[in-house]
């Protein structure tokens, strides 16, 4: 009877475990935040399409993550 239990439980917990939706993952992103600034390019720069590119990939990924950066300030 004991060894019947001890089935019956091993049996339902596998059973809950197979209903459980994807994991949630709570971490925070400040460290990347603080580490990673925003690139500001100016008009004057002469940058492959490559670089652009992936400059601007960055960027968007940035702000998905941190929220919309400060604007860029012009240069003299």
């Amino acid at each position: 009877m004991k060894r019947l239990k001890h089935v019956s439980l091993l049996l339902v917990l596998g059973l809950l475990s197979g209903c459980a939706s994807k994991p949630v993952v709570i971490a925070t992103s400040q460290p990347l935040c603080k580490a990673v600034k925003h690139e500001c390019i100016s008009k004057d720069d002469e940058l492959t399409e490559g670089t652009a590119t992936q400059i601007e990939g960055n960027n968007l990924a940035r702000e998905r993550l941190c929220g919309k950066p400060p604007k860029c300030k012009k240069k003299i």
